[in-house]
């Protein structure tokens, strides 16, 4: 998701969109795992990145803004190199992931 902090206007509350994701190795799906990045200049110069330290060693550990764990109402078995749709949907207040037809 995008939303533009500086143009209160153009956030949408409902959206929903499908995700194309080509999976790199076979096996199960049971959970998104989700962090979020700000710009807080709009320049690209100060970012605060919830990314873990795993994936990220471009911005400062925050210990009290964390990673969330979407678990997915089934379970998802995929093959290495399968093409999956992750369906991304938030409202005001929530966000939730699901994979497939769904």
């Amino acid at each position: 998701f995008r939303f533009d902090f500086e143009s209160a206007e153009s956030i949408i509350y409902d959206e929903c969109f499908d995700r194309p994701i080509t999976c790199t190795e076979s096996g199960r799906i049971d959970a998104i795992l989700m962090w979020w990045d700000l710009d807080m200049d709009g320049t690209g110069k100060y970012w605060i990145d919830m990314a873990p330290k795993w994936a990220s060693d471009a911005y400062y550990w925050r210990d009290h803004w964390m990673q969330a764990v979407y678990y997915l109402p089934h379970r998802v078995h995929v093959k290495k190199d399968e093409e999956i749709i992750l369906k991304c949907s938030h409202d005001e207040f929530s966000m939730w992931f699901c994979v497939g037809e769904e």
